[in-house]
């Protein structure tokens, strides 16, 4: 699903290089490699559940990911980025490095819209299952300032909403 909205995206913000939407559709498919190392019992639970130890597993994800991705061959350098950042935040509360907007790349931003409209959409331990427009009402709510205004405006326009 990250991959698909990924590359919906990306479409809409007008990157129309097929290197940039191979990239974005990569990243997206990749992006939560880093979880294959987190048990999966602590993946079963939700996140409300969690302790501290739980935690802090679940968001050294992205630098694991990254740290297993990095050597193999043919994996772009915007890809990698995308995988050890995408749970990064505009504000600077993001997970693992809690960088500022300005140093997220840009298909992290992208990506991240993405994965937060999945995981409220799609089913899974962390709840999941709401309409699209359900979604889209708590990102408004919730979690807007969290990301790119780019990237989730283009996430509006893909459901007819006006930024």
């Amino acid at each position: 699903g990250v991959s698909v909205y990924s590359v919906m995206l990306a479409k809409t913000i007008g990157w129309a290089l097929p290197s940039n939407l191979f990239k974005v559709g990569m990243a997206g498919l990749l992006h939560d490699v880093g979880k294959k190392e987190i048990p999966r019992a602590v993946l079963m639970v939700p996140r409300r559940e969690w302790g501290p130890a739980e935690v802090t597993a679940y968001e050294s994800h992205p630098q694991r990911g990254y740290g297993s991705l990095r050597h193999l061959p043919n994996i772009p350098e915007d890809v990698l980025q995308v995988v050890k950042e995408h749970h990064e935040s505009c504000t600077g509360t993001g997970f693992p490095a809690r960088v500022r907007s300005s140093k997220i790349h840009p298909m992290a931003k992208l990506v991240s819209v993405a994965d937060a409209f999945c995981t409220l959409t799609i089913a899974g331990p962390e709840g999941g299952g709401q309409k699209p427009q359900e979604t889209i009402d708590e990102l408004i709510g919730f979690h807007r300032e969290r990301f790119d205004s780019r990237f989730f405006n283009a996430l509006l326009n893909l459901f007819g909403r006006a930024p």
